[in-house]
C-alpha cells in the first residue's frame, strides 16, 4: 500500500488505544461516539501500511460519507486513493485504490457488491467493521460473509461504541471475525453451551449469562474500550426548565400523540 502522513495529532487516550492495538493482527475498539475511533483506525493503517495491500472499510451504508470524510481530513490521501462502493460497483470495474468503503447491509442486500468485496480482499488486506454491532447476529448473512472473506487477511480491526446492546452474546459473532481463538469455541452453539442460559419455556429466550469474569479476561488483550467521560474534559451537564404556552393547534397535536 502507498505510504501516506496524517495531517492531525492524536489526543492521549488514542495514542493508548493505538499502543493497545498494536502488537496483535487483531483488535477491538471499544469507545463510545465522539472519542476518535476512527482517527486511531487511521493511526493503526498508516504503521502498518507497508505491511498491507489496501484497507477494506465496512460500514453501515449511511456512514460511508462519513468515513470517506474523515480520511480526508486526517490523511494526505486524496478523493483518487478512495473508493465507495455503489450501485455501479462489479467485480470487473473496481479501480484500483488505496482505501475501499463498502455498506455493511449491501453485503447482504447485494450479491454484486458481495461478490466485488469477496474478490477485492486478498491476503494482505487490513479489513476493519465500523459500527461491528451491525455483524453481532451470527446467523445474519452479512455476518457469515464479512467473516468468511476476511478469515485469512493480516489485520482484522472492529470498532464500536456498543459491543453489547442486548446480552453477552453480542460478543460472539464479533470477537469470531477478529479469530475464533479469542474466546476458543468454534460456533456459536459451543458458546452458548458455556456461557447462556435459555428460558424452559420460550425457545431462544435469553435470561442468563454465566462466566462473564471469563469472557471479559478472553478479550481483554484484544481490546482498547474507553467512555466520553473517561477521556473528554467535558464540562457537567447543565438542567433548566422552561416553560411556555401552546397554540390551539399545538395543543391539538400534543393531544393527539
Amino acid at each position: 500500500m502507498k505510504s501516506f502522513e496524517t495531517t492531525t495529532k492524536l489526543m492521549s487516550h488514542q495514542c493508548e488505544a493505538v499502543a493497545k492495538i498494536l502488537p496483535s493482527r487483531v483488535g477491538a475498539l471499544f469507545m463510545d461516539m465522539g472519542t476518535g475511533k476512527t482517527r486511531a483506525a487511521i493511526e493503526l493503517v498508516k504503521i502498518r501500511s507497508k505491511k498491507i495491500s489496501k484497507v477494506v472499510w465496512f460500514c453501515p451504508v449511511s456512514l460511508k460519507e462519513t468515513i470517506k470524510y474523515e480520511i480526508l481530513k486526517h490523511t494526505t490521501c486524496s478523493e483518487q486513493d478512495i473508493y465507495m462502493f455503489d450501485a455501479k460497483t462489479k467485480s470487473n470495474n473496481v479501480p484500483d485504490a488505496m482505501w475501499y468503503i463498502v455498506g455493511i447491509e449491501s453485503i447482504s442486500g447485494s450479491n454484486r457488491e458481495a461478490c466485488a468485496a469477496y474478490n477485492l480482499i486478498d491476503d494482505d488486506s487490513f479489513v476493519i467493521v465500523d459500527e461491528s454491532s451491525y455483524i453481532k447476529g451470527h446467523k445474519a448473512k452479512r455476518t457469515e460473509r464479512i467473516t468468511f472473506y476476511a478469515r485469512n487477511c493480516r489485520y482484522r480491526l472492529i470498532l464500536t461504541g456498543t459491543p453489547i446492546s442486548q446480552g453477552y452474546e453480542d460478543l460472539y459473532s464479533q470477537m469470531r471475525f477478529l479469530s475464533p481463538k479469542i474466546l476458543g469455541y468454534n460456533s456459536f452453539y459451543s458458546f452458548a453451551a458455556n456461557h447462556l442460559e435459555y428460558h424452559p419455556k420460550f425457545r431462544g429466550l435469553i435470561v442468563k449469562a454465566h462466566n462473564t469474569v471469563y469472557l471479559a479476561a478472553k478479550i481483554k488483550p484484544y481490546t482498547y474500550q474507553v467512555t466520553k467521560d473517561e477521556c473528554l474534559n467535558l464540562p457537567p451537564k447543565l438542567f433548566d426548565s422552561r416553560y411556555f404556552s401552546m397554540t390551539p393547534e399545538q395543543r391539538r397535536a400534543y393531544e393527539q400523540a
